[in-house]
């Protein structure tokens, strides 16, 4: 009789445990998808920024779709990019001792792309408006170190 009462019980249980493994994997996919499409944007950006040596008018060039779409997901950004920077992020982050002071606050993954995004906007803005001379080189760096940040993601997990 005890017997006839849990067998609903645990087949259930199982049958929730299961679904949530399901979801988890499904979750670590749609995770790494995310995150190899912002390091593969990442990557172009950071070389074409290097190509046009500081000039801002090719701005509009940049590939920011995979940006902007990580911040337009019903999923939590920091759910997505939530891990902390290790010293060769840090180092790209703080080898021009100009960006020093906008950089050492950037401790985690979530930190960095919220900062490319922000400078990213700021920068086409000011080329579109024409205001000052922006300065293309910042950006530079937050796509080098997103990209080297997502690449030792992509190492650990071959």
């Amino acid at each position: 009789m005890v017997f006839d009462l849990l067998t609903p019980v645990v087949g259930k249980l199982f049958e929730t445990c299961i679904d949530q493994w399901h979801n988890k994997q499904s979750f670590k996919n749609i995770r790494l998808a995310v995150r190899d499409r912002l390091r593969r944007e990442a990557r172009l950006n950071s070389e074409l920024l290097n190509k046009i040596k500081g000039k801002a008018g090719i701005i509009d060039e940049l590939s920011t779709k995979a940006l902007q779409d990580v911040f337009e997901m019903p999923i939590p950004v920091g759910k997505m990019l939530d891990r902390s920077l290790d010293q060769d992020v840090k180092a790209i982050l703080e080898k021009n001792k100009n960006y020093k002071r906008w950089t050492e606050n950037i401790q985690n993954e979530t930190q960095l792309i919220e900062r490319l995004w922000q400078r990213t906007r700021m920068l086409e803005i000011r080329v579109k408006k024409q205001v000052g001379s922006p300065n293309v080189n910042y950006v530079c760096v937050l796509n080098r170190a997103l990209a080297v940040a997502l690449e030792a993601e992509e190492e650990k997990t071959k």
